[in-house]
């Protein structure tokens, strides 16, 4: 049988907290949501777990390292654009070592602290949606089928 599998996207995400906030980067130069916050995260690359792909992204956009033990699956969006479908995946964790520091400055103008219940207007909806989700505890979501 050859018949054509439908393919879905999955991405991990991190919601970083310290102190009631949440880290936000200002997303730059990257064709997806510019002008826009958003959380650290990107693509499952292969051969590794969402848990190893979200401590990947969080060394490779902010240098900072992350304990598996210290970050907590708390939520999924099954998500709908026009030209694909994703599974997003959101982690939170509270604890890490390393320096902040802005290590893909090409995709991210700043990154900046923000109060978990006063984001900014420009924040990714997908995201607005993924904090208040984790905020009341919705482990759930579909974003962007009703468009």
């Amino acid at each position: 049988m050859d018949a054509k599998r439908f393919l879905l996207r999955c991405a991990v995400n991190l919601i970083l907290l310290e102190n009631e906030k949440v880290l936000l980067l200002l997303r730059g130069n990257t064709g997806f949501g510019d002008g826009n916050y958003g959380v650290i995260g990107g693509h499952i690359d292969g051969d590794e777990t969402a848990r190893e792909a979200v401590i990947r992204e969080a060394q490779e956009e902010v240098n900072i390292h992350l304990n598996p033990e210290c970050i907590k699956f708390v939520g999924t969006i099954h998500r709908k654009l026009s030209h694909c479908e994703y599974i997003d995946l959101f982690f939170v964790a509270e604890s890490w070592s390393g320096l902040l520091e802005n290590k893909e400055p090409v995709k991210h103008v700043h990154y900046k602290w923000f109060e978990l219940n006063s984001l900014p207007h420009n924040t990714m909806p997908l995201v607005n949606t993924a904090i208040s989700n984790y905020v009341n505890g919705i482990f759930y979501d579909e974003f962007g089928w009703d468009e």
